[in-house]
């Protein structure tokens, strides 16, 4: 169904009403609309955007002369956005978007070289991605980076779309014209709060576990193929598991857990990324293993950061692979 919009009390379709709008309207325009949306006052946009008050208001009224409506009404000494300003607003939030995403390009050219557009999982974002930034600076202080926190589906259809350059993801599937190179490995691990009471048997397997019967378990909602994995992996063992809660990201999953809410199996980077104290740990037996791959083309592999994003990558990896000996318990949980 298309929207609409009143003009005049007259009924426009809302890309008309757009396209009528934003046509004569100048960056200026566009910034000031911005500024007094966020701020919700004309000296609060001033100030946001370093002008005088005097200077928001000619601009907004000239806005106002070009659009054919206005933006604005006062209602108790506050400006309120009238229904035909907050029908295209969506849309001068994209233009403004896009500019600045133009600026940033233009910026990291003139310094060098375009930004590196990057999309990690959830799970690597909170946990590798910040520490193998540190890294790749320490080598490229000029480096620009576009970073984005994708799933590893979205990953790959961003690559596809060529939306970014690079791409890293847990045990992705393989996907023709896409390349993966192997950076690391890490396993899954059983995680409980810190308040539940540890597993004093050495192998014991998940369903003899008897203090976890009618606690929540918290599983991720994952397509992939390590998520099918882990999904095989359950099944196998008919532990009958009951999901209270479902999540779309090992990060939710353990601030869940963190907070005493339910238990979960997280993958090693989320597992350690808070550091020791803040729950239980316990590794699989036999293991479930995954590995950590960066993706792309041919072209964008061969980029002039791509093998200092590898080496980066690894190295961060291997840090936090290397910090699960702090937090994991000797004794291990059987899946078999």
């Amino acid at each position: 169904m298309r929207r609409c919009a009143c003009v005049a009390g007259k009924i426009l379709p809302t890309h008309f009403l757009v396209e009528k709008t934003l046509s004569p309207m100048r960056l200026r325009h566009i910034e000031v609309l911005r500024a007094i949306m966020i701020t919700g006052s004309i000296s609060g946009a001033g100030d946001l955007l370093h002008v005088s008050q005097p200077v928001v208001s000619r601009t907004l009224q000239h806005a106002e002369q070009q659009a054919g409506f206005k933006f604005f009404e006062r209602v108790r000494g506050r400006l309120v956005p009238t229904n035909e300003l907050q029908s295209i607003y969506p849309e001068v939030e994209q233009v403004f978007a896009a500019i600045e995403k133009l600026r940033f390009t233009s910026a990291s050219v003139r310094r060098g070289g375009a930004p590196l557009r990057l999309a990690v999982t959830p799970s690597l974002a909170n946990s590798v991605l910040p520490r193998a930034i540190e890294r790749m600076l320490v080598t490229h202080p000029d480096a620009a980076f576009e970073l984005a926190t994708l799933h590893t589906n979205e990953v790959v259809a961003a690559l596809r779309a060529g939306a970014v350059d690079l791409g890293i993801c847990l045990s992705p599937p393989a996907v023709p014209g896409i390349e993966a190179h192997v950076l690391s490995t890490g396993q899954m691990v059983l995680a409980t709060p810190i308040g539940w009471p540890r597993l004093l048997r050495q192998s014991a397997p998940l369903s003899e576990l008897g203090y976890l019967a009618d606690r929540p378990f918290i599983r991720l909602h994952d397509g992939t193929p390590l998520g099918s994995l882990i999904g095989q992996r359950l099944q196998h063992a008919s532990l009958g598991l009951q999901a209270n809660i479902v999540v779309q990201t090992y990060s939710i999953a353990r601030a869940l857990v963190t907070q005493g809410i339910g238990y979960a199996l997280l993958d090693t980077f989320t597992a350690v990324a808070g550091g020791p104290g803040e729950l239980h740990a316990y590794l699989l037996s036999p293991e479930l293993q995954f590995e950590v791959k960066l993706l792309g083309t041919s072209k964008t592999l061969d980029g002039p950061f791509a093998e200092s994003l590898r080496s980066c990558v690894a190295s961060a990896a291997g840090e936090l692979r290397d910090a699960l000996g702090a937090i994991v318990s000797e004794h291990r949980v059987n899946l078999a």
